[in-house]
């Protein structure tokens, strides 16, 4: 068995750690050794440079009992024609097939089916990551469009769907999927991707080359795509600026949907903003909020209370809250049965490790995991209260409360989640399908006590070998002997050691430092089996 969540831990803190020692350019052996042990100190504590890891299981997400192609039957769901441009997109686009042969998603055929109401209806969606949110929204949306297409057999013109983004990143990334799934229907069923990187002309050589993309602003305003990718501070250029007024005019009754993706990104007076950004938006486009489908997602806005989610999208939106549905997606979890006993609390991990190691697919160590009390209790903890995820800390308190030492206890909890990750069924299953949010901090300077003296380096690396008081990571004021704390600093030409402070109406104090938004690095990380 190969060691992963531990290797990867375990890297990012030492190389951390290096990397920020060599850059600070410490040569003092004593000082290099004490910053070094704070760096490595377990993970989520002050001066560790990785905050505490959150793990969260990824089961398979229950599934429709129907095909995509059963769906298709009747047409009012989902089109024959959408169903088959899904099915079978252009061969540069393949990895964004839809196939008919797929079942859904649950959470997708209920956000699909309340969608098709033929009385405006609006939906929260709160099922996780990779639980397929964008095609409980996408779907409907296109299916939509290209019933209306195939009714007047006419290119549709003017904006009928706005897909709402806070970042440009999550703009692009809807590209291919949009050119997949619409390029069946040519420039009939068109797109437009608008922010700040749209260009205002395009050769129209390149413009044919994607008939069911609109490449630019000159043709957006003369033709308006149907549906429309943007931010809200395109919007609000849109609503305000006479060039773009040709969007509004030509789209004058005939907005239907309205999109707000990663909604738990508006908050406070975000959310406010938006709000009264959609009045506008309304205004503008000449319809009322009753006119409109409204569909917000998240992977983390949900909880257990559907009364709060129903109260957020309807306060957005102006719409009742009755008109609001919450739908989230539900993971099935395998049953592992009764325990066998062969094991004890207290047997080797070791023990199971030997078990076919040299092979992640083991039927006798799937087996054996399945019935020790610590794999049990592990995979317990992560799929417990419909597997909200949980922090690494959490995970040793809850599985090895006894033991004292939290980095001993943090190495045991990883140790088990390779083994359970990394052992595979006859059926490929693993044994707790995991992944893991890392998030890297950064430090701002390192800032130093003035006194000689000062108790608080007794008994540590530090004592006898460095000239000034404890060293900390943090910004303080003052140090726990009492005595004042200024930055420290390095000379550029002889390295050494200084502390810097200006002087105040006769008083020693430290240099002010701009302002620098605090801001962690969240990397996401699951085994590759």
């Amino acid at each position: 068995m190969s060691k992963y969540f531990q290797a990867i831990i375990e890297q990012l803190s030492q190389r951390s750690a290096e990397a920020t020692l060599s850059i600070l350019g410490i040569s003092h052996p004593q000082l290099r050794q004490f910053l070094s042990d704070k760096f490595n100190q377990p993970t989520g504590s002050e001066t560790s440079f990785l905050a505490d890891p959150v793990f969260e299981a990824i089961f398979g997400w229950e599934e429709y009992d129907k095909t995509m192609d059963a769906l298709a039957v009747s047409g009012h769901l989902l089109s024959r024609s959408l169903l088959d441009a899904m099915d079978k997109p252009p061969a540069d686009l393949k990895d964004y097939r839809f196939g008919k042969d797929w079942k859904p998603y649950k959470h997708q055929y209920e956000a699909w089916y309340k969608l098709a109401n033929s009385k405006p209806q609006s939906i929260v969606i709160t099922s996780g990551t990779g639980s397929g949110k964008t095609e409980c929204f996408m779907v409907p949306v296109l299916n939509d469009l290209v019933l209306q297409y195939q009714q007047t057999q006419q290119p549709l013109i003017g904006v009928q769907a706005l897909f709402i983004y806070p970042l440009n990143a999550l703009i692009n990334s809807q590209r291919d999927r949009l050119r997949a799934w619409t390029g069946a229907f040519k420039g009939d069923v068109r797109f437009c991707l608008y922010n700040g990187n749209t260009e205002e002309s395009v050769k129209a050589s390149e413009q044919s080359r994607i008939p069911n993309e609109i490449l630019s602003r000159e043709l957006l305003r003369s033709e308006p795509a149907p549906l429309l990718v943007t931010n809200s501070t395109m919007l609000e250029y849109m609503l305000v600026r006479q060039v773009d007024a040709p969007i509004l005019e030509k789209s004058q009754g005939q907005l239907r949907w309205i999109i707000l993706d990663e909604a738990h990104t508006y908050i406070g007076s975000q959310a406010a903003e938006l709000s009264l950004l959609l009045r506008r938006v309304m205004h503008g486009f000449g319809v009322s909020s009753d006119d409109v489908r409204f569909v917000a997602t998240s992977a983390t806005i949900g909880d257990k209370d559907n009364s709060s989610l129903q109260n957020y999208l309807a306060d957005l939106a102006g719409i009742a809250k009755d008109k609001v549905t919450v739908i989230g997606g539900q993971r099935i979890v395998p049953e592992l049965g009764k325990r066998k006993h062969r094991y004890k609390q207290s047997a080797p991990i070791e023990d199971l490790i030997a078990i076919d190691a040299d092979s992640q697919i083991s039927k006798a160590r799937y087996r054996a995991l399945a019935d020790h009390p610590t794999s049990r209790k592990i995979r317990e903890e992560i799929t417990c209260n419909n597997a909200i995820p949980k922090s690494l800390s959490q995970l040793s308190k809850a599985v090895f409360p006894k033991e004292q030492d939290i980095k001993i206890s943090q190495q045991q909890v990883l140790a088990w989640l390779d083994i359970c990750t990394g052992t595979v069924s006859y059926k490929d299953k693993p044994f707790l399908p995991v992944r893991g949010h890392l998030f890297h901090q950064v430090i701002n300077g390192l800032w130093c006590c003035v006194d000689t003296n000062c108790a608080c380096k007794t008994g540590i690396v530090l004592e006898g070998h460095w000239g000034f008081g404890m060293v900390y990571s943090q910004q303080r004021e003052v140090c726990d002997c009492g005595a004042p704390i200024y930055e420290l600093v390095f000379c550029n030409d002889c390295n050494t050691a200084h502390l810097k402070a200006f002087e105040y109406h006769g008083q020693l104090m430290q240099t002010p430092k701009e302002s620098v938004d605090e801001f962690s690095l969240q990397v996401d990380i699951e085994p590759d089996l």
